[in-house]
């Protein structure tokens, strides 16, 4: 226990001072904006924050499980912060957590699916349990005002009459989360602004195919109440500097809480002006916002802990409270006490049974006009029951409100036939108070269920709790870690099963891939689409024998009749010609800086004062990579065909703050060496270095530390010597050349091409379509890696 709670103290810590520390909106970033409002303000918006950096979907490293790490963590216990469940999950480093989806909150049937840069725009993903997530499906957003089909406690799917004409199916969130999800909408209907005439599935019930005001109007109405009854919070101005962080773009909503309003509301005829905010405020708590001290019995008292946090003040500012019932532990805050943030207890002395209400009054330090925060809490004689959450058709969680008086308290759970009261098998039970919830299984659904709990004359209200249909829904998971795969022209890649799994569904679950990936059933016949039973079952995936030279994206789907959004797992694989020599150090061990051989991937090397690394400090491709301190690792084979170029990635290991390397190279067996490159500077970021050697014969490649910190290596590629000097391209369709100092690269296809000054540093990546010059090149000699130019061509630029 104290484990646990030292860790949760750690997390919170952590968190506090990253909201301290947290980076502002950079200077002019809104310049754009300034002065216009409506329609004008929403596309000069979307020209600030579109084209984010977005990162791989799915499992890995830079993935979007990897970036809720950063954006989506609860302070209290350091778990996936779901906010479509109650449900407190560890986070499984950078893969999928248990039980959970990655969930677009703005549906990605809606535009285009994985196709398109929104299907990664973290703005918008969220993790999610499994079973909200399948229950939501791509319905609009609205309140539920009909049957329900899923209530977790958090969200809610069901009927809406919201939507003018009739009622449609719809999803709510919670009510702390109304306006993160609002100010999501808004923000994707902004940054994707040029998807206008692609909305399209059921979107059609809250989009119009047009760039403004885009939201039916009855949406505008809800989003911009939303926005305006659950104000910015401290975890969606977190989340937004995480994001920002990966992403390099921000919402703007969450930067500008009243910016709907200039867009879409009450201000839309108002220039917006993005420094409208340099006069003395309050940010937390919000004017207007309602504090809830709780509920508890009559003759004991509530207390909150309420956050305080202002800007620009001009001196101290006062707290006062209405009705004599509230306190407040401060009546004073310094100016420097407020504007970095500060905790003051609100209590309410419960004297009878009633329902108390007050307000907080801040005054004082230059501000225009006094905040009031409403205050509530409520005083009870018998025990508190309170509604269920986590309701599925196999259960769902009863709660109340723990008595310090009571130890034990008798929880019953029966339903109605009349005013016949129908014990539920099990019931009642005994449970500890302090606990304040059970679980409740052993029921069955489409059936209303009742609880109430007790303890010896005091008796608590009656919570009803219709239990709904089961959702059908597909869990699918790699059994063979991520689904990458590599091979060569003309051969297979290596297969990974993928296992399938049908819940509370009896329609065929359909799996299909695109060109050039393939399914098996046995792993003996392939095809582009399988179906499986309901119940699902395990299929194989790997690249064809005709996949073509080159990287290839595409994703598995999974579908049914039964289920509104397909299910994907992201594919990619690699085809490329067999490598002179690679090393990539995921062969062998070596745990120990003490000198020794170890025999790796491609063959035998000594390390000295150098081992293998793979803690969470060491910069690694794969598992593994050398870590050298201050030593060396050196080839103890040679390698025929000499080297034409040499490339390798490098970089500082852990916290450290300088190291170098130099490349030598022999050719006499480790006798005597020669230099390649002396005293590369490294970073913290693995990257790669590339150089021309050209010599022929039989060699072998030595790489030393020089810097005295530790480095990391990894990745070492060398290619044949080619009499030309260089790789031979002479067969390739890729052209390279110099006219009027001007670098061109000419190619049939569009591809990426990286070029690297002459130490091996990357200097630009571009993109050719057919022949595109690169400006800008100071005079140098570079050297041209890409597709179709293996391992690297070198050109003088003069």
């Amino acid at each position: 226990m104290k484990k646990n709670m030292l860790k949760g103290n750690i997390v919170l810590l952590l968190w506090v001072v990253s909201l301290l520390l947290s980076a502002q909106i950079p200077a002019g970033y809104y310049e754009g904006a300034r002065g216009k409002s409506g329609a004008e303000l929403k596309t000069a918006l979307h020209n600030i924050i579109k084209d984010p950096k977005v990162l791989s979907y799915g499992s890995g490293a830079n993935s979007t499980w990897y970036g809720f790490t950063k954006t989506d963590v609860r302070p209290e216990d350091g778990t996936v912060w779901d906010m479509y469940s109650n449900n407190h999950v560890e986070f499984n480093g950078n893969s999928a957590a248990a039980g959970m989806n990655i969930e677009h909150s703005f549906a990605k049937s809606w535009w285009g699916g994985a196709k398109r840069t929104a299907y990664r725009d973290l703005h918008h993903l969220n993790p999610s349990n499994q079973q909200a997530n399948s229950a939501k499906g791509s319905w609009p957003m609205a309140y539920v005002t009909g049957k329900k089909t899923f209530d977790n406690g958090v969200i809610k799917v069901g009927k809406s009459n919201n939507r003018p004409g009739g009622e449609i199916s719809a999803w709510e969130p919670a009510d702390e989360y109304k306006g993160d999800f609002a100010r999501a909408y808004m923000y994707m209907v902004t940054c994707y602004e040029d998807y206008a005439s692609d909305w399209t599935g059921n979107s059609v019930n809250q989009l119009d195919n047009n760039t403004y005001p885009v939201f039916e109007q009855w949406t505008v109405d809800l989003l911009l109440k939303w926005n305006r009854e659950d104000p910015v919070s401290e975890k969606e101005k977190t989340r937004n500097e995480a994001v920002f962080s990966l992403q390099k773009n921000r919402n703007p909503y969450i930067d500008f809480p009243d910016l709907a309003e200039y867009v879409w509301g009450d201000r839309k005829n108002e220039s917006f002006d993005p420094d409208a905010g340099s006069s003395p405020a309050i940010i937390h708590p919000v004017d207007g916002s309602i504090v809830d001290l709780g509920i508890n019995t009559v003759n004991s008292q509530l207390s909150y802990m309420l956050n305080i946090k202002a800007r620009n003040l001009k001196g101290d500012i006062s707290l006062s409270v209405t009705d004599n019932h509230f306190s407040v532990s401060r009546s004073v805050l310094t100016k420097e006490e407020a504007e970095r943030g500060v905790n003051v207890e609100l209590t309410c002395n419960l004297a009878d049974v009633l329902e108390y209400s007050g307000t907080l009054i801040i005054t004082g330090g230059g501000l225009e006009n006094a905040v009031s925060i409403s205050l509530k809490a409520q005083a009870v004689s018998n025990i508190p029951a309170l509604p269920a959450t986590d309701i599925t058709s196999e259960g769902f969680l009863a709660r109340w409100v723990h008595l310090p008086s009571i130890k034990e308290v008798t929880l019953h759970v029966y339903t109605r036939d009349g005013d016949k009261i129908l014990p539920l098998d099990g019931y009642p039970r005994q449970c500890f108070s302090e606990d304040q919830e059970a679980w409740v299984t052993g029921i069955s659904y489409d059936t209303t269920y009742y609880y109430r709990v007790t303890s010896g004359d005091m008796g608590s209200n009656e919570i009803s709790v219709f239990i709904p249909a089961p959702v059908p829904m597909i869990s699918v998971a790699s059994l063979d870690g991520d689904l990458n795969f590599s091979t060569e022209p003309g051969m297979a890649s290596e297969t990974k099963r993928v296992n399938i799994t049908g819940k509370y569904t009896y329609e065929q679950i359909h799996v299909m891939v695109d060109e050039p990936f393939e399914i098996s059933v046995d792993n003996r016949e392939w095809f582009r689409q399988i179906d499986l039973s309901s119940a699902g079952g395990t299929v194989w995936v790997r690249l064809s024998d005709s996949a073509p030279e080159g990287e290839h994206v595409s994703e598995l789907l999974l579908s049914s009749e039964e289920i509104e959004e397909e299910e994907i797992l992201p594919l990619s694989g690699l085809v490329a010609v067999k490598k002179a020599f690679f090393e990539d150090f995921e062969t062998g061990s070596k745990g120990s800086y003490a000198s020794g051989v170890v025999t790796c991937s491609k063959g035998r090397w000594l390390f000295d004062d150098a081992l293998m690394g793979a803690q969470n400090g060491d910069l690694k491709q794969g598992k593994k990579s050398a870590r050298i301190r201050n030593g060396y690792i050196e080839m103890q084979d040679d390698k025929a065909g000499g080297i034409g170029t040499l490339s390798l990635y490098a970089g500082l290991y852990g916290s450290d703050t300088n190291g170098k390397l130099s490349i030598w190279y022999s050719s006499d067996s480790g006798v005597s060496w020669n230099l390649i490159a002396e005293n590369i500077a490294l970073t913290k970021t693995l990257t790669k270095y590339i150089y021309p050697v050209n010599i022929s014969g039989n060699l072998r490649v030595k790489i030393e530390n020089t810097g005295g910190n530790r480095i990391n290596v990894d990745d070492i590629e060398m290619s044949d010597y080619r009499v030309s000097g260089v790789d031979d391209i002479g067969t390739s369709t890729v052209k390279v050349g110099v006219l009027n100092g001007v670098l061109w690269i000419e190619a049939p296809e569009k591809s990426s091409y990286s070029i690297y000054d002459i130490n091996g540093v990357l200097v630009r990546t571009v993109t050719v379509i057919n022949r595109t010059e690169v400006y800008g090149l100071p005079l140098g000699t570079y050297i041209i890696s890409g597709k179709n130019v293996n391992g690297g061509v070198k050109i003088l630029v003069r």
